[in-house]
């Protein structure tokens, strides 16, 4: 599974180029689980405690930059919704990066 990984992430680092005019709308909805664990590190990090232990060790964990997926979306919305939290998000690949014109 490491090679999917090292693929995306070298898609990625490339601004996802090869991939002109591609774009995805979706709908996420995030767990009461999830969320919890976001605003929890958040807060650990805040506070200056280091990593919690049931964390993979960095050499395990995916090195996708997470920079380069961001730069990609296009418009973001976070709503509750009945009791749940749910991310709309649109991502486009336009022709080429900035830095690549």
């Amino acid at each position: 599974m490491a090679g999917i990984t090292d693929m995306l992430a070298h898609y990625l680092a490339r601004g996802l180029i090869d991939f002109r005019g591609l774009e995805l709308i979706g709908t996420i909805p995030v767990p009461d689980k999830v969320l919890n664990e976001l605003i929890r590190q958040y807060l650990m990090q805040g506070m200056g405690a280091a990593d919690p232990p049931h964390q993979a060790p960095p050499s395990r964990q995916p090195q996708v930059p997470v920079a380069e997926l961001v730069r990609l979306v296009k418009r973001a919305v976070i709503e509750a919704h009945e009791g749940r939290i749910v991310l709309h998000v649109e991502l486009r690949v336009d022709d080429l990066p900035p830095e690549q014109r």
